[in-house]
């Protein structure tokens, strides 16, 4: 399959799932697809198109709530952070990755791994410099 067949199979599987979805059906098209960007990716690891293909399989593949197709997500997250970091899907799942490990109240704050998850479940600490900010107030002298 071209990665012109692996971009449309994600982009219509991001329709069919709507919000989610646990159909074995649609994530048996979705495996057909992973399998193939991984066997494009191994073949032309130079493709300048792989960044998009990754980013549509994470779009899609986030909706799938199966452990395995989870997994998969996290796994091309990273791999568009680290390796695609410079690209324009690069730059945008980076930002997803900080926004998750910020904000607690995430949608994939549960299915996150560990290393993320302990980040994000921590509270701030209150700085030094924070504390200073705040003045107390001085009453005036009469």
């Amino acid at each position: 399959m071209s990665y012109l067949g692996i971009d449309n199979t994600y982009k219509d599987g991001v329709i069919s799932a709507g919000a989610y979805t646990t159909d074995p059906h649609l994530i048996a098209k979705l495996d057909f697809a992973t399998e193939a960007l991984r066997r494009w990716a191994a073949k032309y690891p130079n493709d300048p198109e792989l960044a998009r293909s990754y980013y549509l399989a994470v779009q899609v593949l986030r909706k799938v709530y199966t452990q395995s197709e989870q997994q998969v997500t996290w796994e091309f997250m990273h791999l568009l952070a680290v390796k695609y970091g410079n690209t324009y899907f690069g730059k945008t799942e980076k930002a997803v990755i900080a926004q998750v490990t910020r904000n607690t109240g995430s949608r994939w704050h549960n299915s996150a791994p560990r290393r993320f998850r302990s980040a994000s479940c921590r509270r701030p600490r209150r700085t030094l410099r924070r504390r200073l900010r705040r003045r107390p107030v001085i009453p005036p002298l009469n």
